[in-house]
């Protein structure tokens, strides 16, 4: 039986390209609220003119729309590959897309059942925002006040220069820096739709000098509902942008099917609410992460 401390969550990883024909038509800077429901950023938004809740996570590239709520007729099914297994979902059309003053038309959508992340957070999940939505030229995520903002214009440096900083680079939607272990440098995605970070097993192994596995385990649940038990990791030392960390915790999972390009596989996901305990501010333009 694992040793189960507590659970987690980790939203499902999508590694596929869709066309999304996006058109914005208020790019208005603005605040929008939200609130951390386990760890998860959870806001309010309209698709085709019914309201509700979604998950903002950048660890997922598209829009995903519970199937739930759909009852308009599924586009082709495709396959994707997840941490838990390969799924089958649907793609869908979207009309409209309202989040505060913010307004995209024509878009597409992955259709999945949310039934287990809905158990998890409590509440109804219409869908998740993934980073295509916020193709800005930045957004600032603020804990303390509970809101986010975004702009088209970049982060000014100078206010963000007392901030720890990481850079990263979009590949096939998802953002993705490097982090040096050992003086190695491993990709892995930022996600704030991520509860905790994890790091491939097999670096683990590699690395056993500097990277201690313990005997407590996680549940890890994910949106096809499985169950996924990761063991805990303690990084003696790591590199995660200009930030080095001691004694951080991360937990273990075969990331082997996970590739993020045809060159590119992916070693582990750092949680972005992990980091940032104040502030968290991406820059699209110059691909650059700020936090405190």
């Amino acid at each position: 039986m694992p040793n189960l401390k507590y659970i987690t969550y980790l939203l499902i990883l999508l590694f596929i390209l869709l066309s999304n024909n996006t058109i914005i038509a208020n790019y208005i800077s603005e605040k929008i609220p939200f609130q951390i429901v386990n760890g998860l950023m959870v806001t309010q938004a309209e698709l085709n003119g019914e309201h509700g809740n979604f998950i903002i996570d950048t660890g997922a590239e598209d829009i995903i729309i519970n199937s739930e709520y759909i009852i308009s007729e599924h586009l082709n099914s495709i396959s994707l590959e997840t941490l838990s297994g390969t799924i089958n979902v649907h793609e869908m059309s979207i009309h409209q897309l309202k989040m505060g003053k913010l307004i995209k038309e024509n878009l597409s959508a992955l259709v999945l059942d949310l039934n287990s992340i809905e158990e998890y957070t409590g509440q109804n999940i219409l869908g998740i925002l993934g980073s295509s939505i916020f193709n800005f030229g930045s957004i600032v995520i603020d804990f303390q006040t509970m809101t986010f903002s975004y702009d088209n214009e970049p982060l000014d440096d100078d206010m963000y220069s007392t901030f720890n900083s990481i850079p990263y680079k979009i590949v096939n939607g998802v953002p993705i820096t490097w982090v040096n272990i050992s003086n190695k440098l491993y990709p892995f995605i930022l996600d704030t739709g991520a509860t905790c970070h994890f790091i491939d097993i097999k670096i683990s192994n590699v690395h056993h000098d500097i990277i201690s596995i313990t005997d407590t385990e996680i549940e890890v649940k994910t949106i096809s509902d499985q169950e996924v038990f990761s063991k805990k990791a303690i990084l003696s030392y790591v590199e995660i942008g200009n930030q080095i960390f001691r004694n951080e915790i991360f937990y273990t999972k075969d990331f082997t099917s996970m590739k993020i390009s045809n060159d590119i596989s992916l070693s582990g996901i750092i949680s972005l609410k992990k980091l940032a305990e104040n502030q968290l501010a991406i820059d699209f333009v110059s691909n650059a992460l700020y936090y405190r």
